[in-house]
């Protein structure tokens, strides 16, 4: 019985003493250096401008959000798209086509409605 579950307890093994043997080599092996400038904002050589604790326009987040609610709705696709041919047979064409008629109908029922409040229009 233990046998069986050998390559499993390998895989885990193998999958622990990577990351802790590569965060351990590269502590030992890495420079030591630590500077002042290393502890700003920006490594790049830029002189950092004002905080870092800006407040951020609506806006920003209201794309973040629609972005996520259209990517959301479009990955849900994918599955019906993967079981409409085994189900074809089972539930039939109009159940299967109706169904993602609803679904698309909340898209664009959700798209038109971000459309006309405003949410697509960048200033």
């Amino acid at each position: 019985m233990l046998i069986s579950y050998l390559p499993i307890l390998i895989l885990l093994a193998v999958a622990v003493a990577v990351p802790v043997g590569l965060i351990f080599g590269t502590s030992l092996a890495g420079p030591k250096v630590s500077l002042d400038q290393k502890k700003t904002p920006y490594e790049c050589g830029v002189i950092p401008v004002g905080s870092a604790r800006e407040r951020f326009p609506v806006k920003f987040y209201r794309v973040g959000l629609l972005f996520l609610l259209f990517d959301v709705e479009a990955a849900f696709l994918f599955p019906w798209a993967v079981l409409y041919r085994p189900k074809l047979a089972e539930w039939g064409f109009e159940f299967l086509f109706f169904e993602l008629a609803l679904f698309l109908l909340v898209l664009v029922i959700g798209f038109v409605y971000a459309w006309k409040k405003g949410a697509l229009e960048w200033d």
